[in-house]
């Protein structure tokens, strides 16, 4: 039996997680690939999942906490209903908060090690705030520590809203 290849997408709010998601979605569909989602939205409103109706052929959403803190038992469940589809690939996208290591350590459960295996950890970073999110001075310390945490556990880096950066402050060292 083959396992399904997992995509954790990470980075701090509005580092355009959702966007890549729906560009990675219509990917999927391009190369007839069936895709699935796993959708965690720290409050009880789901703000992106109807934005992507219609783009994989199931969302599973974990609404109102953290995948990685007080939903963290529910991530199995959620992933066994994922795979009744038996997808191609699975994207699960984090709050902005979320640590991705936990997430990635959920995969390894009794019930999911034998079905799915951790393809990447793709963090974003919003170019334009990540000077700030990372600052001691400007930042409170967990914010710092969680950017800086979705920023080491990353196989993938993809450095967000570049265009948002004036020339002066890109040139800074």
């Amino acid at each position: 039996m083959s396992r399904t290849p997992v995509f954790v997408l990470s980075g701090f709010l509005g580092s355009g997680k959702t966007t890549l998601l729906e560009r990675l979605l219509v990917e999927c569909t391009n190369r007839n690939l069936k895709s699935a989602v796993l959708m965690n939205e720290i409050g009880k409103t789901d703000t992106d999942g109807n934005t992507l109706l219609g783009k994989s052929q199931i969302i599973e959403k974990l609404l109102d906490g953290c995948i990685c803190c007080n939903k963290k038992g529910e991530v199995v469940e959620s992933m066994e209903k994922l795979l009744q589809i038996k997808p191609d690939v699975i994207f699960i996208e984090l709050t902005g908060v979320a640590n991705p290591d936990e997430v990635a350590d959920s995969l390894t459960e009794p019930e999911l090690i034998n079905n799915v295996y951790l393809e990447k950890i793709i963090t974003l970073i919003d170019a334009e705030h990540i000077l700030s999110y990372n600052s001691i001075f400007e930042s409170d310390r967990e914010l710092v520590q969680t950017t800086r945490n979705q920023i080491e556990v990353a196989d993938l880096l993809i450095v967000n809203k570049t265009d948002l950066v004036p020339e002066a402050k890109k040139n800074k060292n």
